[in-house]
């Protein structure tokens, strides 16, 4: 079966997720042939088997003149047709964030052979879209947000959300939170989970979104009734519930199947419940959360008609420590998710203390990406550790569910592909195979060593781009106070005292510019030299300006450090070619234009 820019896509399943699926194909055979080959009439049909029993798996056949892609499902046949673009035309599942340049060709020959699917290791897999500042302000349209939170004003534009969820799908997963805070009361918002669904993938909700409700949904709900009210379960439960259920309604006729629900009770800004319920405490938040989640799955089994509708509970941050003093209950078949530690990227202590019971699933929340201390505007998973703590997941049985937290994406796209990979097929994972796979035998190296020269405060508490940028705020917050000159904490491992915290991170800055030094353009694959020149020589060098600058604010020369951050400032723009312009425009939760600034004004009064 010869592939040529004349072959034809065609789509004979019914389902509109299909369609745009085949169409992704059609548009790949366009970017990968040219013309000049005489033309035949060869086909890829796809079409759905209903006896074929395995949910989302699939078979393709190659003739001498056809393909054929018989799928179980929708999902099987999108899985399919993305196989026939990544292996037969070589189109990385990343092509758009990678910037993938194919070398046009006349034709792909293909030999007869059938192939089928495997099963995927977790049965829900997905991706969560969640802090994500950069993607919410690199293209208007999107709409506006309601909400008072100074990180996101408007919402992610359609078309960047679609190729998010195009590319979910074609790495190999089902699920999808597409935004924080998704409040479906406002049409803008509404629009990300009917465009995830148009795709054919499952949708959830954030951790602090049970039901799809936040406290800003709540405020939102409630403001439309003309009042201004509080959120407090404790205090006013009926208000609390008909939100719920008002919530869960339009979920329900926005999604239908498709729904995978959140369930919890947490607190605003994901906080601990009682930091703003006052009539919830530590001791009590246990029954509360327990009531609570008892309440939501009655407006649940009300609206939706699954014999066993799907649902989770995210055991993070205060959760975590409230399963594992076993004070929390929930209902049969509820799928209880632990989560790593986001600083450290290893899982916590209920994920080892919490015995599994038979009524429930089990899966994992893992941070690819992490704002406060942990990777967010550069890359910083560790495969190796990645690899090591969701096998440590697998031997538990805890495969029910899946999800990572992938920030703007673009940052993180190595990470992504290689846990998204784990959570497909985690038996055959290896992670040097998948460097190379990846970048390249030698430049694949460089994504293993870039996160290996970072300071290290321990084996696993990498100080990443976050804590840089929380250690440089503190230092100005503290100098605008009347800093001296210990105002530093050693939160754990090999730094005892200032001179090694210095000495530290001295250290990883050469380190850092000795590995910017030997990088090769020409080792780079020539398919995606930009994006790999993005990931690691851009990249590498706005880490180093970081922990210059950090080094500078400690030993007091803010002149230094501002010069530091000016220059990552100007360099990164190196990153904002073609279709990245205004990329950084969105930088607002680490917000290092507003460092700057503050810097700027601690050396003008001291002048």
């Amino acid at each position: 079966m010869n592939i040529t820019r004349a072959t034809f896509v065609m789509n004979e399943t019914g389902s509109d997720a299909v369609t745009k699926a085949a169409t992704d194909l059609s548009r790949d055979i366009e970017r990968c042939f040219c013309a000049g080959m005489k033309e035949v009439e060869n086909d890829i049909t796809v079409s759905i088997d209903p006896e074929l029993n395995d949910p989302e798996s699939y078979f393709i056949e190659v003739h001498d003149d056809s393909i054929r892609v018989v799928a179980a499902d929708e999902l099987g046949a999108i899985y399919g047709i993305y196989y026939v673009s990544h292996s037969f035309l070589g189109v990385d599942p990343f092509w758009f964030w990678k910037d993938q340049e194919l070398q046009l060709r006349e034709c792909v020959e293909i030999s007869p052979c059938t192939i089928e699917s495997k099963t995927a290791t977790f049965k829900l897999r997905g991706w969560f879209v969640n802090d994500e500042d950069l993607l919410t302000e690199w293209h208007d349209g999107g709409g506006k947000r309601n909400m008072e939170y100074r990180y996101y004003a408007q919402v992610v534009d359609s078309e960047t959300i679609d190729r998010v969820c195009e590319t979910c799908l074609r790495a190999g997963c089902n699920l999808i939170i597409p935004a924080s805070f998704v409040d479906v009361l406002n049409p803008s918002e509404a629009k990300l989970i009917e465009i995830a669904v148009a795709r054919g993938l499952y949708v959830t909700q954030h951790h602090i979104e049970p039901l799809g409700v936040s406290h800003f949904g709540f405020e939102n709900y409630w403001r439309s009734q003309g009042e201004n009210a509080e959120f407090s379960y404790s205090g006013d439960p009926d208000r609390v519930i008909q939100t719920w259920r008002a919530y869960a309604e339009k979920w329900y006729r926005l999604a239908g199947d498709k729904i995978v629900w959140q369930l919890g009770l947490r607190g605003k800004g994901d906080r601990s419940v009682w930091t703003h319920d006052k009539g919830i405490t530590e001791e009590t938040a246990g029954a509360f959360i327990t009531k609570a989640v008892g309440e939501q799955w009655k407006i649940i089994r009300n609206i939706d008609k699954r014999k066993i509708p799907p649902a989770t509970i995210t055991l993070w941050s205060e959760m975590s420590n409230l399963m594992s003093r076993g004070v929390l209950s929930f209902p049969k078949e509820t799928i209880i998710v632990f989560s790593d530690d986001g600083h450290t990227q290893i899982m916590q202590d209920d994920f080892y203390n919490t015995p599994r019971r038979i009524e429930y699933g089990y899966g994992v929340y893992y941070h690819v990406a992490y704002w406060i201390n942990g990777p967010h505007l550069t890359q910083g998973t560790d495969v190796d550790k990645a690899k090591r703590e969701m096998g440590k997941v697998c031997a538990k049985g805890d495969t029910a569910y899946a999800i990572i937290n992938v920030c703007n994406v673009r940052e993180h796209t190595f990470g992504i592909a290689a846990v998204s990979e784990m959570m497909r097929n985690m038996e055959n994972f290896e992670s040097e195979s998948f460097r190379i796979a990846w970048a390249g035998e030698r430049a694949g190296k460089w994504y293993r060593r870039l996160v290996d020269v970072l300071p290290h405060l321990n084996e696993d508490y990498v100080m990443q781009d976050g804590y840089l940028y929380n250690h440089i705020a503190r230092v100005i917050k503290e100098f605008d106070n009347g800093w001296e000159e210990e105002i530093w904490s050693v939160e754990r491992g090999l730094v005892r005292n200032r001179e090694d915290l210095l000495v530290l991170l001295k250290k990883s800055s050469a380190e850092i510019s000795m590995l910017l030094a030997k990088l090769d353009m020409g080792a780079y694959p020539e398919d995606a030299k930009r994006f790999h020149d993005f990931s690691l020589r851009i990249q590498g060098g706005m880490l180093k300006r970081m922990i210059d600058a950090l080094v500078a604010a400690y030993e007091g020369r803010f002149a230094v450090a501002a010069s530091c951050i000016r220059q990552m400032l100007c360099e990164r723009m190196d990153a904002e070619y073609g279709k990245w312009e205004n990329w950084y425009r969105g930088d607002k939760k680490e917000n290092w234009s507003r460092v700057l600034s503050q810097i700027e004004d601690i050396c003008k009064a001291n002048t």
